[in-house]
């Protein structure tokens, strides 16, 4: 995740990409992050369910 935020910033001043494109290309790279985060939480939640049962923890 560090790494990619870190690439957002580098977006933002690159300076051989129009507005537009830079803009598509941050866009893009938001979108991977969420999706990333939102895969993260569900190995979470699925890793507990599998650590569980009728709530004791195995």
């Amino acid at each position: 995740m560090t790494h990619m935020n870190e690439l957002l910033i580098e977006l933002s001043d690159d300076a051989e990409l129009t507005r537009e494109d830079r803009y598509a290309q941050q866009q893009r790279l938001r979108i991977a992050i969420a999706h990333k985060g939102n895969h993260h939480r569900e190995e979470t939640e699925e890793r507990r369910e599998q650590l569980t049962r009728s709530g004791t923890i195995i």
